[in-house]
């Protein structure tokens, strides 16, 4: 199995859920595997914001942004 390889990395996310940073967009730039949260991966994503920030979100608290707006233009 190959470990350097990121399905993830450089995908656009969209923040949801109870935080700070909800309705922020960002984008993918590390995964971290970790068995603290329930499926054991978090994702350190920079925030398009200004100034440009960089945080850590748990992976129930991000939405791809292509369903953002997929959803978006159906309402």
């Amino acid at each position: 199995m190959r470990f350097d390889v990121t399905p993830w990395k450089g995908t656009r996310v969209s923040v949801t859920g109870h935080n700070t940073f909800k309705g922020y967009h960002g984008t993918i730039i590390d995964v971290l595997y970790t068995p603290n949260t329930t499926n054991g991966v978090r994702f350190q994503v920079e925030l398009n914001s200004n100034p440009v920030r960089v945080d850590i979100f748990d992976y129930e608290n991000l939405l791809e942004a292509s369903y953002v707006y997929y959803l978006r233009a159906l309402l």
